[in-house]
């Protein structure tokens, strides 16, 4: 099946984004723009989790679904992924690192469980939807596939100057510089 699909948003917890980025409200805008897969963008922020977990329901496939969907005649309705922006900002072989990284993960377990690693390591996760940690992006990577061996983890903006993996300011020349075993 095709899907269209809009995977890097963000919540009304990030900053800079609208405060009526809800469920309810992206369902309806993907529906008027013949999206069916949406990413909830920032996964990790303690209450945007919180409410993703009341308004979706996983239906085991990885996708999650509006709990009170009603799909229109001859449509599977809006799905979801689990996806979040990471920054990560840190020291490296004396060089300063900056790249942003989207993880996606299948299910609500595996999200709690690499939120409470993050927690574990200092990450402030509830100031905005987009956190910015101190953790290489090998070891965000590692962290993600530990939580689930499902995890996609995906460099975000790759040739943006600043935060892209391939931009001139990130401190990276190539995938393997940035990701090592893990490429």
């Amino acid at each position: 099946m095709a899907y269209v699909a809009d995977l890097h948003i963000h919540s009304r917890f990030s900053r800079a984004c609208s405060p009526q980025l809800n469920i309810p409200n992206l369902v309806e805008w993907a529906r008027l723009k013949g999206i069916n897969v949406l990413g909830t963008g920032d996964f990790l922020h303690p209450l945007w989790l919180a409410e993703l977990k009341s308004q979706l329901k996983e239906d085991g496939s990885g996708f999650f679904r509006p709990k009170d969907d009603q799909p229109l005649a001859g449509s599977e309705g809006v799905r979801f992924v689990l996806t979040c922006e990471i920054a990560s900002m840190y020291s490296q072989k004396g060089r300063g690192r900056r790249v942003h990284n989207l993880v996606f993960l299948p299910d609500f377990a595996s999200a709690e469980t690499f939120q409470k690693e993050l927690l574990s390591r200092r990450a402030t996760l509830g100031s905005d939807g987009r956190p910015i940690v101190g953790i290489s992006s090998k070891d965000l990577l590692s962290l993600a596939l530990q939580a689930s061996e499902k995890a996609l983890f995906i460099p975000a903006h790759a040739w943006t100057p600043w935060f892209g993996v391939f931009g001139s300011e990130s401190g990276y020349d190539c995938l393997e510089e940035c990701f090592e075993d893990l490429t």
